[in-house]
């Protein structure tokens, strides 16, 4: 009778060895890739999923607003004329209508406490870039630096946050401006659909008439320089009453909300009302 061959001893010692050597091995290779990795372009786990850069979209481009309402918004370039502010905030605060203002950067700076005032009495303030520039021969690093140098010197100024629509100097723009205005968090670049050319210094009287051709959702640009403008101011908003036309600022006209036909008012900041001297009345 032969004697058992015993072998089953020997399996489950083999069958270990063989398992501390796969995990020898695995450990080994890992340490190597860890090592490798920079070369590789292979990046440790940090337990945080990869973000994917998404290119902000393009500012649109914004001529008029929605064609359904019998309203208009008013607009105010350049403003860099101190007294001309001044004297259209204050018929459009007598005649209790809202309007929206486009100064660039350095008239603010020059007049901060004017700024303050105007944000204060609740007119929205846009963005018209740093030093009024033609924009479209400019590459696409200095349009933003235009837009950005705007924010960084008006907003600590006004003591809020501009309105998020920005007015190319001219109307001038192309692909580059709007991607620009994009990436400085503008959603639309306000241009306008009536043109007063005031800037010419016509008589009060033609840039009356000429304001007077807006439609439903219309944006009539003006400016604060010519002193005809101020003159002119109230025959144009008569005009438009008589039409039964509103008054609505570029935000309101843009995001589809605004004031009750027929109004107009212009709402205080935090009780106050302003005398545009920079000094706030208590009521």
């Amino acid at each position: 009778m032969s004697r058992p061959v015993l072998r089953s001893a020997s399996l489950p010692r083999r069958r270990r060895l063989s398992g501390a050597v796969i995990v020898a091995l695995a450990v080994g290779a890992l340490a190597v890739l860890v090592a490798a990795g920079p070369a590789l372009g292979v990046e440790p786990a940090s337990g945080v999923a990869p973000s994917i850069k998404v290119e902000p979209a393009p500012a649109r481009i914004v001529r008029h607003g929605p064609r359904s309402r019998p309203v208009v918004a008013l607009t105010f370039d350049d403003c860099r004329d101190r007294e001309a502010v001044l004297a259209l905030v204050r018929a459009l605060r007598q005649e209790g209508v809202p309007a929206t203002f486009f100064p660039y950067g350095y008239a603010v700076r020059r007049s901060p406490d004017l700024w303050v005032a105007v944000a204060a009495a609740g007119f929205p303030i846009g963005n018209h870039t740093l030093s009024h520039p033609d924009l479209v021969p400019l590459a696409e690093g200095t349009v933003r630096y235009e837009f950005r140098a705007w924010r960084r010197i008006v907003e600590p100024i006004i003591g809020a946050v501009a309105i998020p629509y920005a007015r190319p100097p001219y109307g001038a723009f192309n692909a580059t401006t709007a991607r620009a205005a994009g990436k400085e968090g503008y959603a639309a670049l306000v241009l306008w659909d009536i043109d007063t050319r005031d800037w010419a210094r016509p008589s009060a009287a033609v840039i009356a008439e000429r304001a007077g051709r807006g439609t439903n959702g219309s944006i009539i640009l003006m400016h604060c320089g010519p002193r005809q403008t101020v003159n002119a101011l109230p025959a144009i908003i008569a005009g438009y009453r008589a039409r039964g036309f509103g008054f609505v600022t570029i935000p309101e006209l843009i995001e589809g909300t605004g004031l009750r036909l027929g109004e107009g008012r212009v709402q205080p900041v935090d009780g106050r009302r302003i005398d545009l001297r920079g000094r706030p009345i208590a009521l």
